[in-house]
């Protein structure tokens, strides 16, 4: 069995510091605070009923 030598080292760090990079970006949007999805919450409030005094 041959023993298979890595011809590319270079790129392939640039690949994983690529990574890396984004996998650091993407922890920091994370840990962002999460935007406001309004469920679970009211976003309006029902007119108030009108009382006829008749006439």
């Amino acid at each position: 069995m041959r023993n298979q030598v890595n011809v590319y080292p270079r790129l392939d760090m640039q690949a994983v510091e690529k990574s890396l990079i984004r996998y650091r970006q993407s922890v920091e949007i994370l840990n962002q605070s999460k935007p406001d999805t309004f469920l679970g919450r009211r976003t309006f409030e029902p007119f108030p009923k009108e009382q006829h005094s008749g006439g």
